[in-house]
């Protein structure tokens, strides 16, 4: 079973698809190492991986609803969506008070 919850359906990790094994732990440490960078030098991070998980684990959504064909990139659906909500997000911090 991958991180977005489909078995691999041969090889190791082809197209870089299923997460499994090797490909998953490298993925999940990369994953990791960017959103500690990110929270220890207090940059915001937008986690699609984490978003794309959700919608797929979450609300049940198959995988052809947020991505295209070949199983790896985004459809146009869920460009949309990401865009809607980076635009929400960056509008609430431009928006901000903060206090120094």
């Amino acid at each position: 079973m991958s991180a977005l919850g489909h078995k691999q359906t041969s090889g190791d990790c082809p197209g870089n698809v299923c997460f499994t094994g090797r490909c998953r732990l490298w993925y999940l440490a990369e994953v990791t190492a960017i959103s500690t960078t990110s929270r220890d030098m207090h940059i915001n991070l937008f986690q699609r991986f984490a978003l794309m998980r959700y919608w797929r684990l979450t609300k049940g959504l198959p995988f052809n609803a947020f991505l295209s064909k070949d199983e790896l990139h985004m459809n146009d659906w869920s460009y949309g969506c990401i865009a809607k909500l980076l635009a929400r997000a960056i509008a609430g911090a431009a928006t901000r008070v903060t206090v120094r």
